[in-house]
């Protein structure tokens, strides 16, 4: 009797070793909750949403455009930097190539165009300030007049220089500052063209759109997180071994990967992160004393080619050692 007591103690100990996951066994079970990659899309300028064009659930590709702000003020300022671009530029290039009698007829044309322009101006100013007074014209009316005044101002002077200078020859010094002007108005052509640019916002990844923050005729303000977008392509599982095991793991060694909605399929994973730093166990583990411990993330990676798996199913996963 006594022998058969010690036989039975003898076998359950046995049983209770092969069962565990010790030293000497070659993988380690451990669970975890799956992780996708989020990018939170922003904008870079202000204005309001004129049309979404990926609403939630949708499949987006990299570059392609999910929303549009509106750009009819940026398009009327690039329309203008333009024209003012290739001003400067005909300038430049009048100097750089010498007038010709024609070039100077054709200045002194446009000169006396801004300068009628300008009378007309003038004119209209007075009138529509002599209807203010008597309120049959509003302040906006009066204030737009008043700066299109001025801007014509400025362009008949500018042309009167222009045309002056094309009677004499250029000297070398405002050569160079014909080319700085050209050189300037070129930037201010490309970072308005920038902002149109920016007026479309681009899905900066390939994925699904999550979570749209905003509707159309809404304003958004720059930075503002305007869409969520999860790439499902490729899953991460981020486990948390113990010290003890850390010095066993290698990148790039396989892990089994269960699934919960999956039971009988096993989906093969890939160490692919052994974090250098022991930290204690995350908060989302239920026990006080599992927090307590010491342990180091691991990331396995999943490829999820027909987007099965989703963000946040628990997994269970098999690291081998060997």
């Amino acid at each position: 009797m006594k022998h058969f007591y010690l036989m039975a103690v003898f076998l359950l100990s046995l049983l209770a070793f092969s069962c565990s996951s010790g030293e000497g066994e070659d993988f380690l079970d451990l669970s975890g909750n799956l992780e996708a990659v989020s990018v939170k899309v922003s904008n870079k300028m202000p204005g309001t949403i004129t049309c979404i064009l990926a609403d939630e659930g949708a499949s987006v590709n990299k570059g392609d455009t999910l929303a549009i702000i509106d750009t009819e003020e940026i398009l009327l300022q690039l329309q203008q930097a333009k024209a003012n671009r290739e001003a400067v530029q005909a300038q430049y290039l009048l100097l750089k190539n010498g007038a010709r009698k024609e070039d100077i007829a054709q200045q002194e044309s446009i000169y006396k165009q801004t300068e009628v322009s300008y009378k007309t101006s003038l004119t209209d100013l007075d009138r529509i300030s002599a209807l203010l007074k008597t309120g049959s014209a509003t302040q906006k009316q009066f204030d737009d007049i008043q700066s299109l005044t001025e801007t014509r101002k400025l362009q008949m002077n500018s042309a009167l220089e222009n045309f002056n200078k094309l009677k004499s020859m250029a000297r070398p010094e405002e050569l160079l500052q014909a080319k700085a002007r050209l050189d300037q108005a070129v930037a201010a052509e490309e970072i308005i063209a920038k902002s149109f640019r920016d007026c479309f916002i681009l899905s900066p990844v390939s994925g699904f759109v999550t979570k749209s923050f905003f509707e159309p005729g809404e304003l958004v303000q720059p930075g503002a997180a305007l869409f969520k977008v999860t790439n499902l392509k490729n899953i991460e599982l981020i486990v948390y071994p113990e010290q003890e095991y850390i010095g066993r793991l290698k990148l790039n060694s396989k892990a089994d990967i269960i699934i919960d909605s999956y039971p009988d399929e096993t989906i093969e994973g890939k160490v692919v992160y052994i974090s250098p730093e022991a930290e204690f166990t995350p908060k989302n583990i239920q026990t006080k004393e599992e927090r307590s411990k010491l342990v180091f993330a691991v990331k396995i990676a999943i490829e999820n080619p027909q987007h099965r798996l989703k963000s946040g199913l628990p997994a269970d996963a098999r690291l081998y050692f060997k």
